[in-house]
């Protein structure tokens, strides 16, 4: 098992991003068949689990978690994500912000205002804003 610590901390790992407004975890985990990555789950964090590559199997839950799907995890639990062929699993942590939250397409912004203000800017080019 090797897990690349992207942000947050993992055992004597601390990832390259920090300073961020909410604490959280992304690791990026790769799984040999067979092995078992263990993962405790703090109550006050949202999970979330992305197998990007392979799949896995949650024996707790006797689920198989497929290429290109994601698996939101329960809250107080030790987890175990276990390798069901060679995988690659991105795993996300975070406290909920408790925003809300306006969604079409790839564009998430916080008000319908917004994400309409988004879209508009999206289709007259101007979306991307480049600082000088």
């Amino acid at each position: 098992i090797m897990v690349k610590v992207l942000a947050g901390k993992f055992m004597d790992a601390t990832g390259p991003v920090q300073d961020l407004i909410v604490e959280c975890n992304y690791f990026d985990i790769s799984l040999k068949k067979g092995s078992v990555f263990k993962y405790n789950v703090i109550d006050e964090k949202k999970d979330v689990l992305y197998v990007y590559e392979g799949s896995i199997f949650m024996p707790e839950d006797e689920k198989e978690v497929e290429s290109y799907h994601a698996m939101i995890l329960g809250e107080g639990n030790l987890v175990e994500i276990a390798g069901k062929s060679d995988a690659k699993v991105l795993l996300f942590s975070g406290e909920p912000i408790n925003e809300p939250i306006h969604w079409g397409g790839p564009i998430v912004m916080s008000t319908k205002e917004d994400l309409r203000q988004a879209f508009d800017d999206y289709n007259n080019g101007t979306l991307i804003k480049n600082k000088k």
